[in-house]
């Protein structure tokens, strides 16, 4: 009864997140701040070419404040220690990413021949990642671990 007459209620928390979620969210924010200073919203085509983009546009300062000091290091993952895959041609404004349609055939929003829209984008997965699942940064924010299917589901492009 004494909790109906006091708030009972208690306060949820996210549990903490691991260091390779950590890893993989200061990743995705090297690439969206490389992109915000680039003022493009589009991902390059490879890492390779994000890494010059980085070199180009971000000063130490700026890596500093992300916690960053090889860049590297950044865009590898922890757990199968390669390098990530840079998704290209994300467009990191639209709050909805490509996903694969029906049959492997996909659509557009409109109908037509093209991309279908399920959810926010995928801008960067592991390679091989862990237990058969890979780490997953988002274009909007935060990571997220998918097995192969699911990767496949959202970035079609994916092979494994």
């Amino acid at each position: 009864m004494s909790c109906l007459l006091t708030s009972c209620s208690k306060e949820v928390t996210a549990p903490p997140k691991s260091d390779e979620m950590q890893h993989m969210e200061r990743a995705a924010r090297l690439v969206l701040q490389t992109l915000v200073k680039s003022n493009s919203a589009v991902t390059p085509a490879n890492l390779q070419e994000l890494k010059q983009l980085i070199k180009s546009k971000l000063k130490p300062d700026d890596l500093k404040e992300m916690g960053i000091d090889d860049v590297d290091k950044a865009l590898t993952s922890t757990r199968d220690n390669q390098s990530y895959v840079l998704v290209p041609g994300v467009n990191i404004r639209n709050s909805m990413g490509p996903k694969e349609a029906h049959g492997g055939r996909t659509s557009s929003p409109t109908g037509s021949a093209g991309l279908s829209y399920s959810g926010p984008p995928i801008i960067m997965y592991e390679q091989k990642g862990s237990g058969g699942k890979h780490m997953v940064a988002y274009a909007r924010s935060g990571a997220a671990e998918l097995d192969d299917d699911k990767l496949r589901e959202h970035v079609p492009s994916y092979k494994p």
